[in-house]
């Protein structure tokens, strides 16, 4: 087995791994919810539902619904540190000496974890504006409610219906965080020892949810300057990991032969 063969397997059998933190974050934000939701139940059972009191109700719904970054951030740079030690360790298992030297700093690393950008925006913006239109929709739903005269447990249950949307969608966010910090630690790790590289392949999850766009780019090859080596990585350009919400695509390194390395 080559040291790219051997590579190949460690990552594949990290990314299980990162399936399970995904999903245990997922589980985190389930709670939190929940506890959204009790707590919102609560000021609407013990509010009386009129136009009068509505923006005071309003207000304090809005206390209630926040979303806390603060715990998920720190989860993310701690995950960012193992994930960049994790590349290092691997190449060199990989490889059976110790060709990867040199780690991220924590400053880099640092913003890897806060300034990592999905989809055109940070994962803390993100989360910012889920919050925000949570509010957004959670205001209007009691505005409309009082107006339509439905009862608290109609107006209960339609928030309910609410939270559960914005569950998803901050579930969705969470996953794609720790594939996007995951993948940007181990990108920084082989930018800091790249004389060892000599390009990256695309590697797809090959089950019932891949997404064809994802299939199509497996086994794209490109050199360390981004260009393709192989027919698909000239037919499809080179990209970073993950490719969208929910992706679960890895971008594998491909270390250089001990003759390209002078060993």
């Amino acid at each position: 087995m080559t040291a790219n063969e051997k590579l190949q397997d460690l990552l594949l059998e990290r990314s299980l791994i990162l399936e399970r933190i995904k999903g245990s974050v997922s589980n985190d934000l389930t709670k939190v919810y929940d506890e959204l939701f009790k707590d919102i139940s609560k000021r609407i059972n013990e509010s009386d539902l009129t136009i009068k009191q509505s923006e005071r109700l309003i207000k304090l719904l809005e206390k209630d619904l926040v979303i806390p970054y603060a715990e998920l951030g720190n989860d993310l740079n701690a995950l960012a540190q193992d994930e960049s030690k994790f590349m290092l360790n691997a190449v060199n298992a990989a490889a059976g000496i110790d060709i990867a030297t040199t780690l991220p700093t924590n400053k880099t690393i640092n913003k890897i974890a806060n300034a990592s950008l999905m989809e055109g925006a940070t994962i803390k913006n993100w989360f910012g504006s889920l919050e925000q239109s949570l509010q957004f929709d959670v205001a209007r739903e009691v505005r409309q409610s009082i107006i339509q005269g439905k009862t608290n447990k109609e107006v209960t249950n339609n928030l309910k219906n609410i939270l559960g949307t914005s569950l998803r969608r901050s579930q969705t966010l969470a996953r794609t965080a720790v594939s996007t910090i995951s993948n940007d630690a181990r990108m920084q790790t082989i930018n800091e020892n790249e004389d060892i590289f000599k390009g990256y392949v695309w590697k797809s999850t090959f089950d019932g949810r891949v997404r064809p766009e994802h299939l199509l780019r497996d086994g794209a090859t490109w050199g360390l300057d981004k260009k393709g080596l192989n027919e698909k990585g000239k037919k499809y350009s080179f990209a970073r990991v993950p490719f969208g919400f929910n992706c679960r695509c890895i971008l594998l390194p491909l270390i250089k032969s001990f003759r390209e390395l002078d060993i």
